[in-house]
């Protein structure tokens, strides 16, 4: 896995990636977005999901992180690619009590998502 940005990286073709999240001063309270599916975060399992889709075309994922009170709760996660590569990222607790961080990891290259062969982008605010 490559990191091109703070929300996009580049997985080849069956790659593993693995998410670890570890919730500070709040519990774990976080929901997961794949594809558009929906699924809980389970107290000390990782997210893992592989890369399954077509060389050019992009996986989705959407954290949703929740906080409780005090306001100095934190979540610090982990990103790891099976062929390599290991990033971090957090979240820091805000006014609303949510935050949420959005990925997308491009299967193949970036190159190839120039060709025009990369499905619709799913976030809805476009």
């Amino acid at each position: 896995m490559k990191r091109i940005s703070s929300s996009l990286y580049v997985v080849e073709p069956g790659e593993v990636v693995t998410i670890t999240i570890e919730a500070v001063n709040t519990p774990l309270l976080v929901s997961v977005s794949l594809d558009g599916k929906g699924f809980a975060l389970h107290p000390g399992s990782p997210i893992t999901f592989t890369a399954s889709l077509e060389k050019g075309t992009t996986h989705y994922l959407v954290l949703f992180f929740s906080f409780a009170e005090p306001a100095n709760g934190v979540y610090k996660g982990q990103l790891h690619g099976e062929e390599g590569g290991t990033f971090t990222f957090s979240a820091s607790q805000g006014p609303s009590q949510t935050e949420s961080l959005e990925l997308e990891f491009r299967v193949g290259s970036l190159e190839a998502g120039k060709l025009g062969i990369d499905p619709p982008n799913p976030w809805p605010h476009g």
